[in-house]
């Protein structure tokens, strides 16, 4: 009796272990939910946004963003409130051209850009390199009827553009279903909701994404991608000498 429960415990255990085993690195997933929202090392994206409160029209904005590697980006706002900003991230700092100012002026990337729309959501599409990720102590939920693998990342760069997030990966797919971010206090700030991935041009990418106020829900603003276009742009054009030309 005593061998057969020894052996059934064993079996247990070893189970467990396997199943363990099987879960993918959490910077695997990340590569992966990373890949659905930026392929290319340098490009361009034409994006819209369109904010509501209480399902009513609160503005909408059109951007061209040009990213480059890691850690470049520009972000010009076209139309809208803010016509005639551009805002350049890079690793050290973001700095933003107001229209007619004679000096960029330094801001943090968790600044909104219009309304639950910040500018690192537009010039920090890549995760794996801002943040350190680890599986939530519940690592597997449903979120929206999605089987998810549920992450808590930290970031690790203070270009980062929130300090920490809860991260809830597609199981089937590895795609980004939502994400929470919260402010250095803890506090909640906002949610994310990503559709499932279309074919833009030759990509599969997540195209809309509608973000949340963490008090109150019925503030949103909905950010869609309308094309992506592989470009190389010249380094100098992501500098404050570039950015003020």
């Amino acid at each position: 009796m005593r061998f057969l429960f020894l052996t059934l415990w064993l079996s247990l255990c070893g189970g467990a272990a396997v199943f363990a085993a099987e879960r993918p690195q959490p910077s695997t997933l990340l590569a992966q939910a990373d890949n659905f929202r930026q392929q290319d090392e340098s490009a361009e994206l034409r994006v819209k946004l369109k904010s509501t409160k209480d399902q009513k029209p609160d503005g909408d904005s059109e951007m061209r963003v040009r990213l480059k590697g890691t850690d470049l980006s520009l972000v010009e706002v076209l139309s809208g409130r803010s016509a005639g900003q551009v805002v350049l991230m890079s690793k050290e700092a973001v700095w933003v051209r107001m229209p007619r100012a004679s000096l960029p002026i330094r801001i943090t990337p968790i600044q909104r850009l219009m309304g639950e729309a910040s500018y690192g959501d537009l010039g920090r599409l890549r995760w794996q390199d801002d943040y350190a990720a680890q599986y939530q102590v519940n690592a597997e939920q449903t979120v929206n009827d999605i089987s998810v693998w549920a992450l808590s990342l930290t970031a690790a760069k203070p270009t980062a553009a929130y300090a920490k997030m809860d991260l809830y990966i597609a199981r089937d797919g590895g795609w980004p279903v939502q994400a929470v971010f919260y402010l250095k206090s803890g506090k909640l700030f906002k949610t994310a909701r990503f559709d499932k991935p279309v074919k833009i041009g030759s990509r599969v990418l997540t195209q809309r994404t509608v973000f949340s106020d963490g008090v109150d829900s019925t503030q949103q603003t909905e950010m869609v991608i309308e094309s992506v276009t592989a470009k190389d742009f010249p380094s100098q054009k992501f500098t404050l000498d570039g950015l003020m030309e």
